[in-house]
């Protein structure tokens, strides 16, 4: 079974407290290097790059045992935290199940 993780970042600084939510098979913390590494969200990307790396809180939300369930989860939390829909607390670029596992 792989462990398929959607997950949470929170920009933990004072200025921002932005959030992405993104998925993955790897380590969070791998997963957040590589967007600095291949960016897929420049807004992302570019928070990071702002605050450094140590000021982001990285959290696992929930794990799933297949793909398809975990595009839908990811789905389920952009939209719940509205993290797509209001880009003044959300880095997402889009509704989710797309993007890089």
């Amino acid at each position: 079974m792989v462990d398929y993780k959607v997950y949470l970042v929170i920009v933990n600084h004072p200025n921002s407290g932005r959030m992405y939510v993104g998925y993955t098979r790897q380590d969070l913390n791998a997963r957040l290097s590589q967007h600095l590494s291949n960016p897929p969200n420049e807004d992302f990307t570019n928070e990071i790059k702002k605050f450094g790396k140590e000021s982001f809180v990285i959290k696992e939300l929930q794990k799933y045992d297949n793909y398809r369930e975990m595009r839908l989860g990811e789905k389920h939390h952009i939209k719940e935290l509205r993290t797509y829909e209001d880009q003044e607390i959300g880095m997402n670029k889009n509704a989710g199940g797309g993007g890089v596992v």
